[in-house]
């Protein structure tokens, strides 16, 4: 009898880990019952895909499905002043959001665990260094001492702070994290450890149909080695256009 049991548990362990599922559920800020949520990707980072739609009921949104690995989409809710927009990882797990316009909390599954939790520290740096700013700014009675002081504090919390994205990129180059802060600060990196860390993103995150954060990648690594690039990306992007706009037409990416 023990066997059989401690066989069942292993199966229900198993199944946990290969898991598709997911479930998104959460709050927006000033939605009203029965306004319309969309959930959604973008390939290029710019036209938006809608793939479900549900409605608010009883205060809360809900999308359930299934995802193959980690992408990143959005939550977007267009009924109010302004349309909002929260970028998120969808993966298997239960994921929790709560969306404001002034911005997004979104938890509960491993990488927007991880996001948050980066995001959390960067906001404390950033804290730091605005009070120390403040006071230069502020304090008429502060002497060249103390003002000295108050800056290289100041500095210091800024490298601090850019040493520690460095270590989360290094840590997390192998996950959804690590690429999408390497997009944001690509500068922090000379060119050869740039160039190793886009050659440590797996495979199976360069195959992701959706990830257009490791082409962004592969252009700035092409600008950095060969500068006249830069021009013919900006060219491009005008050509195409820059609107943000939701596709609820297209089809439900299965």
């Amino acid at each position: 009898m023990k066997k059989i049991f401690a066989f069942i548990i292993a199966a229900i362990a198993l199944w946990a880990c290969q898991s598709t599922a997911y479930k998104v559920e959460g709050t927006i800020e000033g939605a009203q019952e029965g306004d319309t949520v969309i959930l959604g990707y973008s390939y290029d980072g710019q036209d938006f895909k809608t793939t479900d739609k549900t409605v608010i009921k009883d205060g809360k949104f809900l999308f359930e499905g299934e995802v193959d690995g980690c992408k990143i989409y959005y939550i977007g809710y267009e009924e109010g002043d302004e349309p909002i927009y929260a970028m998120f990882f969808l993966e298997p797990g239960n994921i929790d959001a709560d969306i404001t316009a002034a911005g997004s909390h979104i938890t509960g599954s491993p990488t927007n665990d991880l996001n948050i939790e980066v995001e959390d520290e960067l906001e404390r740096y950033v804290v730091e260094m605005l009070q120390y700013q403040d006071t230069l700014y502020r304090d008429t009675t502060l002497t060249d001492e103390r003002k000295a002081e108050l800056s290289n504090s100041c500095y210091k919390a800024q490298r601090d702070a850019m040493t520690y994205i460095q270590e989360v990129i290094r840590k997390n180059i192998n996950n959804m994290v690590g690429i999408f802060l390497l997009v944001q600060y690509s500068d922090l990196f000379d060119n050869n450890e740039f160039s190793s860390l886009i050659a440590a993103v797996p495979s199976k995150l360069i195959d992701r149909d959706n990830n257009h954060l490791y082409d962004m990648l592969l252009q700035i690594q092409e600008v950095r080695t060969n500068p006249g690039t830069l021009n013919e990306i900006i060219n491009a992007i005008e050509e195409e256009g820059n609107d943000f706009e939701s596709d609820e037409e297209s089809d439900i990416v299965e």
